[in-house]
């Protein structure tokens, strides 16, 4: 590894590290109760019947969500149990009196591991030694990584991690371990299911299809029989939001934006328009682009849209997704920006006059999508 690369990693993991342990969001509290149940009472198959039990912790999210952080938080076993209670409390916590809370590090340690994964493992798509370095620049210092990983300590980083290994073995023409890591993805949250299709439509491999959705059924299996799960995790409200907008054709029928953009991923792929990587990247996007996602979720795409503006060499598209981001961030709650902070008052309210400049930045994300399926764009396939 280059001299400057070293010295880039150890700045952004300080920056990281201080990041973990100064900032904090009550999503993170579902990790560390779900922890506390897995590590502490063994609970491995039956923590979603706990919900609402004790608590009003709801776990919405796929088992994998909940089993890696509590993998990774076994070694700090007596800490989680001292301390989740603090972590899991949604309403006014103690440690957002304090300006330092080290806990923390051990609650958002496995998203900061994901977060390194792909540090190392993004230059592997490249040749040349500067794009290599630029790659590993751009993810290491890019805001929305940081923010998912180390402030709010989501597992959405997780999933990206997962999505650009799957990505790493398709180039590898490994296509069964690609659709496995997109299945593992899928069990942290769904939106892998859409991908899997792909390997037919690409590499007409629809053994790897089938593997990767028995993958995610195998990892499901133990749950179904929770009707916690079943109500709370595998219909999740969230999934349908991404069939809100739409054209409507009828009273009370409208035809999802999302689908038709899967529809022109799929034709546009089959007949060779756009590549594997535009396709899932154009997928994925579509599945925010048309809804009001949360800010985490747009990590998913990260990794893969550097990738691919280094390699069509149209570095302008990687600043817009970012300032988009943060247009959609700074229309969310405070306590997911200016409040994230241990002990911050201060309480950033954008005015009325500003929505119409979120909605644009909402409106670059769908251009986006229409960059990648070459609406316009790149004129050769890659």
């Amino acid at each position: 590894m280059k001299k400057t690369i070293i010295i880039a990693f150890v700045i952004g993991l300080l920056l990281r590290l201080v990041l973990a342990i100064t900032t904090y969001h009550s999503d993170l509290g579902a990790f560390a109760l779900a922890g506390h149940y897995i590590v502490n009472q063994g609970k491995v198959f039956s923590f979603y019947d706990m919900t609402r039990q004790e608590n009003e912790t709801v776990f919405n999210y796929q088992p994998l969500a909940y089993l890696y952080p509590a993998l990774i938080y076994s070694p700090w076993a007596n800490l989680v149990n001292s301390t989740y209670k603090d972590i899991q409390n949604n309403e006014i916590s103690q440690l957002k009196l304090n300006t330092v809370y080290w806990p923390l590090l051990v609650y958002k340690l496995p998203m900061i591991l994901a977060d390194m994964a792909i540090f190392f493992l993004i230059p592997l798509f490249f040749r040349k030694e500067k794009n290599k370095q630029l790659a590993q620049l751009l993810w290491w210092f890019n805001p929305l990584g940081i923010y998912v990983g180390s402030m709010m300590g989501q597992v959405d980083v997780v999933m990206a991690a997962l999505l650009v290994t799957g990505y790493y073995f398709f180039q590898k023409n490994k296509l069964g371990w690609c659709a496995i890591s997109i299945a593992l993805s899928a069990l942290f949250k769904p939106i892998g299911l859409i991908l899997l299709p792909l390997l037919w439509i690409e590499k007409k491999d629809l053994k790897a299809t089938i593997v990767g959705y028995l993958v995610y059924l195998l990892g499901i299996i133990p749950y179904l029989g929770s009707v916690s799960y079943r109500y709370y995790a595998l219909a999740a409200e969230q999934i349908s939001k991404t069939t809100y907008a739409g054209i409507a054709i009828a009273s009370g029928t409208v035809i999802p934006w999302f689908f038709i953009m899967l529809a022109i991923a799929a034709v546009a792929l089959w007949h060779k328009k756009i590549s594997f990587l535009e396709a899932m990247t154009a997928m994925i996007l579509s599945s925010l682009a048309f809804s009001h996602f949360h800010p985490q979720w747009l990590v998913w795409i990260t990794p893969l849209l550097l990738i691919w503006v280094i390699k069509q060499k149209q570095l302008v598209y990687w600043p817009m997704m970012i300032f988009c981001w943060l247009l959609v961030l700074l229309s969310f709650d405070p306590t997911l920006h200016s409040q994230i902070f241990l002990a911050s008052h201060w309480n950033l309210l954008l005015p009325k006059q500003a929505d119409n400049v979120i909605l644009l930045g909402r409106a670059g994300l769908v251009v986006l999508v229409l960059v990648l399926l070459r609406f316009w764009g790149p004129s050769e396939r890659s």
